[in-house]
């Protein structure tokens, strides 16, 4: 039987890979036709080069002859990889090293002025910390001052470093100043001028006599005619309900007196609750066990407390008394039961500026308020007021402190009973 012809082409002309029409045939023409325009216009990349073994093995270093074949293929393979891009390591802080002296660590800033006009250091009481001061920052950075808070080992980040005492704090936070003195210049904007401004310190309770300690030691290197320090002091010391060093060391070493650093946890707890250092949602028995957990910083601040000896400075004139130039403005309560203030007011006497004719040592007490008074938003505000005007340049003589009368001070002895009082 004879085969029928095609109709665009002879007898069996349909194969594989051929079109058997005419419309397959023109298709597959433009598809070709389009390729070949794109890749002479550069749309179509370049198909991937074809690589034998033997040019592969070329290419490569030389092999040693006693590898395997596999190996030394894929060592070639390798060598024509793209490197990979390295993964940039990020330099991450050291973790601090008990023993070592960081000094941010013991000066922190409470706020940011990058050319203060002065500087003011404080320093906190038993069992507080910086954080205390942290509401004074914005008000001083107002009127372009510097503030400065220390924080003493065993609370918040110093918390696992071991305690020292006053004497060694002190140390440190001069040694602090002079780092900054040195090199702050050009590491930290904002320590821009350490040596030219007018620096002001101020100390409650523990924190009173570390300060008096720093305006001492810098005293020293003022009057050492070998040191280098010829033009830095401390300006003002400002201190409340604290004993002047001469008797705190005194009591210190009476053998007689109540040492509250090697009390039961219990005491320590009443204690702290009747300085008013407890807010008044933990002062009941069952926030107890939340209160032992400030037992050991308590503790070890009352050692160095109770550790404190007072050293005088070294005087060649026989008027000389003091051991710090500056003038001394103190601040306390009159119904203080923890620290007289009638010794409070002593103060005056480890000073030589009220004896020399060129100024006048000021005390300020209030009628009631006990030995926390700063709680009593009120009188912080005197005192706060106080700090930023002798921080503004105004003289300690010109300025008026509004003392409160009785009638401003009505209530507050409900405040200070309330504080006194631990409901245990």
């Amino acid at each position: 039987m004879a085969s029928k012809p095609s109709k665009y082409g002879g007898i069996n002309s349909r194969r594989r890979g051929v079109p058997s029409s005419e419309p397959e045939r023109i298709e597959r023409r433009q598809f070709v036709e389009q390729m070949q325009a794109m890749a002479t216009s550069g749309k179509l990349d370049a198909p991937p080069e074809t690589i034998s073994v033997e040019e592969l093995l070329q290419k490569t270093k030389p092999i040693d002859k006693s590898m395997d074949f596999s190996a030394a293929l894929a060592m070639a393979e390798a060598s024509l990889k793209e490197p990979e891009p390295e993964e940039e390591v990020v330099e991450e802080d050291a973790p601090y090293v008990p023993g070592v002296f960081v000094p941010e660590r013991w000066m922190i800033d409470l706020n940011t002025c990058l050319y203060p006009s002065a500087r003011l250091i404080v320093f906190h009481g038993i069992g507080q910390n910086h954080t205390f001061y942290r509401s004074w920052g914005d008000k001083f950075r107002q009127i372009n001052v510097a503030l400065h808070a220390v924080c003493m080992p065993g609370r918040c980040h110093r918390l696992n470093e071991p305690p020292c005492g006053l004497l060694d704090a002190a140390n440190f936070v001069v040694k602090v100043i002079e780092t900054y003195h040195a090199n702050g210049l050009e590491d930290d904007r904002s320590k821009v001028q350490w040596t030219q401004l007018p620096t002001f310190v101020y100390g409650h309770c523990m924190g009173a006599e570390i300060a008096f300690e720093v305006a001492k030691a810098f005293n020293i290197q003022y009057h050492d005619k070998t040191h280098p320090n010829k033009s830095f002091l401390i300006d003002h010391l400002v201190i409340s309900s604290a004993l002047p060093p001469h008797l705190l060391s005194v009591r210190n070493k009476d053998r007689y007196e109540k040492r509250w650093s090697v009390q039961s946890d219990s005491d320590l707890m009443d204690r702290a609750a009747a300085l008013g250092g407890i807010p008044q949602i933990l002062r009941n028995k069952h926030r107890r066990d939340f209160l032992r957990l400030f037992i050991p910083t308590i503790r070890q601040d009352y050692y160095a407390y109770e550790k404190y000896d007072y050293i005088p400075m070294v005087r060649k004139a026989v008027d000389d008394r003091g051991s710090v130039d500056c003038p001394v403005t103190v601040f306390g309560t009159k119904d203080d039961k923890f620290e007289d203030s009638e010794l409070v007011a002593q103060w005056d006497q480890i000073t030589n500026y009220g004896v020399k004719g060129d100024g006048l040592n000021h005390t300020y007490f209030f009628a009631v308020g006990g030995h926390s008074w700063l709680n009593i938003p009120y009188k912080e505000d005197i005192l706060l007021h106080f700090l930023l005007q002798i921080c503004s340049g105004v003289s300690e003589n010109g300025i008026q402190v509004r003392m409160p009368t009785w009638e401003d001070e009505d209530g507050d002895d409900e405040y200070v009973r309330e504080v006194e009082t631990f409901y245990g």
